[in-house]
């Protein structure tokens, strides 16, 4: 598993702010916007799929989206005209540089990155768009339409900028382009996507509405988090992990890219019911099963009755959807955290959980660290925490190594975990791999 290092390196996506010499609604930082890169991704990739029979290389696009987002969070919050043109002049000192912050010597003795993804397939994908396949044009629409969304929104605050016809010329000519320069289909797919009456579009538009929604309702902390990237945080600690699980060949590309999307996905219905905080969920009898009802019947109403692809079915799935008997009757509800690996999609619920945990505990803990404390922060620690060293050390058929959940708390530098045991300390001891990334 990862270490804390690791872990607060990919957390740092939350502070890197972008739009930063504009006027902003809210304040959009990093990791949300790779978030919304990697789900329209999933939304066009799938539309293609479906539309000529053909099979995408699901693996490298989503591989992909967390090494750009490794690149940039190593590269800061240099504007994206100015990062174009250094990449241009200096592309193997600026790969070198992003390659350095890694996988020198003393890096990685910090991070432990090449025990997840090894750097030539990092590098690999330093170079992804080049390929000119058809992932590729994917991806790059994606990146280049959520930047142009991000800015219809930030424009109207910025009516007299100088520059904001040029801007918003600039980066709607490159979507243009990208869209016009692939095959027929994809281009229909590209031009439907952008359509504001498209139920694509509007599925699109409730991940976006995930953005402004915050985290851990009427507290104070430093960095806000929002619901989105949340969501992103615990997708790509899920990825590492299941890489770090080394799963049968066979399978493991298919578990990494169903895991990773089932994360992406998990706050779904947040966009419709926004964020419940949890002591509400937990002190109000039978209100987490009422509302898993609740957020299933109006996610199918609100989305997935409106979607006529044939691959909402496989979406309906990665988000979680469980029938259960009551009084006679089938309900459905959504279970994002329960796992289904009896049949394709397989998904590691329980494992997502996790994930979902560590980022909630960080979350708290990040805000204590910088000074920004409370009284609900403190509990959410000893909460997180608390949930964190109960569960035992998790096994899956096709996993080569098991996941030993308090490994993780055992890396957090100068951090006292009085709850565990000394027989759990020695059992870490035995089964961790070096730095405390035990799987």
């Amino acid at each position: 598993m990862f270490g804390w290092n690791l872990a607060e390196k990919i957390f740092d996506g939350f502070t890197i702010l972008r739009w930063t010499d504009m006027i902003r609604p809210i304040e959009y930082v990093e990791l949300d916007k790779h978030a919304l890169n990697s789900v329209l991704t999933y939304l066009i990739g799938k539309e293609y799929e479906e539309k000529t029979g053909k099979t995408l290389n699901w693996y490298e696009m989503v591989t992909y989206n967390i090494v750009s987002y490794l690149a940039n969070i190593a590269t800061s919050d240099i504007k994206a005209p100015v990062r174009s043109f250094i990449q241009e002049e200096s592309k193997l000192d600026w790969n070198n540089y992003i390659l350095q912050s890694y996988y020198s010597k003393e890096n990685q003795q910090f991070y432990h990155l090449n025990d997840f993804i090894e750097k030539e397939e990092f590098e690999s994908y330093l170079k992804y768009l080049e390929k000119e396949n058809v992932e590729s044009k994917i991806i790059d629409f994606a990146h280049k339409y959520v930047t142009y969304r991000e800015y219809t929104q930030i424009q109207q605050f910025n009516l007299n900028a100088v520059d904001k016809d040029a801007v918003q010329t600039q980066i709607g000519d490159v979507v243009s382009k990208i869209a016009q320069s692939t095959d027929e289909t994809l281009q229909s797919i590209l031009k439907k996507i952008r359509e504001k009456s498209s139920n694509l579009f509007q599925l699109y538009i409730y991940f976006e509405k995930l953005r402004p929604q915050t985290r851990w309702a009427q507290t104070c902390r430093m960095p806000s988090t929002s619901v989105l990237g949340h969501s992103m945080f615990t997708a790509v600690l899920t990825y590492l992990t299941i890489k770090g699980l080394n799963i049968e060949k066979e399978f493991a590309n298919d578990y990494l890219v169903n895991n990773f999307y089932a994360s992406l996905f998990h706050d779904l219905p947040e966009s419709l019911t926004r964020d419940i905080i949890s002591p509400i969920k937990n002190k109000i009898e039978n209100l987490k099963t009422l509302l898993a009802r609740y957020e299933y019947r109006i996610v199918k109403e609100t989305m997935l009755d409106r979607l006529d692809s044939k691959w909402k079915n496989e979406f309906e799935q990665l988000l979680g959807v469980k029938a259960e008997r009551h009084s006679g009757k089938t309900i459905y509800v959504f279970e994002p955290f329960d796992d289904r690996t009896n049949k394709p999609p397989y998904v590691f619920g329980k494992l997502i959980k996790v994930m979902d945990l560590i980022a909630a505990f960080m979350e708290a803990k990040k805000s204590v660290d910088v000074g920004v404390t409370s009284m609900e922060l403190q509990k959410g620690i000893k909460s997180t925490q608390t949930k964190l060293l109960e569960y035992e050390p998790i096994k899956y058929e096709k996993a080569e190594k098991t996941l030993y959940v308090n490994s993780f708390l055992a890396t957090i530098p100068h951090y006292a975990i009085s709850e565990i045991s000394e027989e759990d300390k020695d059992d870490k001891k035995n089964k961790s791999v070096s730095g405390g990334t035990a799987v």
